[in-house]
């Protein structure tokens, strides 16, 4: 009996001096791993943050430039074919989207495929208002139909690109 009440005598201390050491450090490492998180966030918004927002300033850019109003503003030229506008807009819009491909890796895989439907769907507007008219009409008669087909329909893929842009950019702040 004497043996035992010593034994508790020893064991009862250690345990607890052995659950105050534990709890003691169970804390101290819990703060270290929050500060290094706090850390970590602090990171990434001072170094992370504004080359991911500059990407989607790149999209959102990317987008306005593949307006067919845009394009066309940019790229009609006096004595120009509807055959010469159409390859002059799908190629601008090609050379806009390789330009800015590097971007998909800032931004989520979705709104990635959103922005090249988008850039798809652009292309299909100028390829079927151009499907009625001769190569060599007049190229205003692409803008004509071009523009009497988006008010027909009030489609706009850019803007809804534009829209999923501004979207996930709320997401991210």
């Amino acid at each position: 009996m004497t043996t035992v009440l010593e034994l508790l005598k020893i064991t009862i201390p250690s345990l607890i001096v052995f659950g105050t050491v534990y709890i003691m450090l169970k804390k101290y490492f819990d703060s270290e791993k929050e500060l290094k998180t706090l850390e970590l966030n602090r990171e990434f918004y001072s170094e992370k943050l504004p080359v991911k927002l500059q990407a989607y300033e790149r999209l959102i850019v990317f987008c306005d430039r593949i307006s067919p109003q845009s394009l066309i503003y940019r790229l009609n030229q006096n004595e120009m074919t509807v055959g010469g506008l159409r390859t002059a807009l799908l190629i601008a819009i090609q050379q806009e989207y390789e330009h800015n491909m590097a971007q998909q890796i800032y931004v989520s895989d979705k709104l990635w495929q959103i922005i090249s439907v988008a850039k798809g769907e652009v292309q299909n507007l100028i390829r079927k208002a151009s499907d009625d008219l001769g190569d060599n009409d007049p190229a205003m008669q692409l803008t004509e139909a071009i523009s009497k087909l988006q008010g027909i329909t009030g489609f706009a893929p850019n803007e809804n690109a534009k829209a999923a842009i501004k979207q996930e950019v709320k997401l991210l702040l």
